[in-house]
């Protein structure tokens, strides 16, 4: 685990490091300023460039990792959910689990993909028929 001290430089990317608190509050944690030579929203461009380039093996010896921001689980019978991928897991990943069907010789499934840990949010609907 880094402490503030051990870090050479604070970079700001994306557009919300515009706003002045966040610039404040990253001035306060790690005790000098944040460099702004580099235009955040061209830093995610850039970031997203590589990433594609590592994916298409178009780019070699970079090593980008990637993590899922909350946690991801499925919609089980009477709404309750239950997390399988823990948030900041570096993804790609995978995870399984056993569930039942909620009657014997059930032949569809609807599986709904949720995130969040407290308000589960739907992100992603999945029907499967015998």
């Amino acid at each position: 685990k880094l402490t503030p001290a051990e870090i050479n430089d604070v970079l700001l990317v994306g557009g919300q490091t515009r706003m002045p608190k966040v610039q404040e509050t990253l001035r306060q944690f790690f005790g000098r300023e944040p460099l702004k030579g580099i235009n955040p929203d061209k830093a995610v461009a850039l970031g997203a460039a590589i990433q594609a380039g590592v994916l298409k093996s178009e780019v070699g010896e970079v090593l980008l990792l990637d993590v899922t921001p909350f946690t991801l689980g499925i919609e089980t019978l009477g709404g309750v959910a239950t997390s399988l991928i823990p948030r900041n897991t570096t993804i790609p990943t995978s995870e399984s689990q056993i569930f039942s069907t909620a009657t014997d010789n059930q032949e569809n499934v609807e599986i709904h993909v949720v995130q969040g840990k407290s308000q589960r949010q739907k992100i992603a609907c999945f029907h499967s028929a015998h």
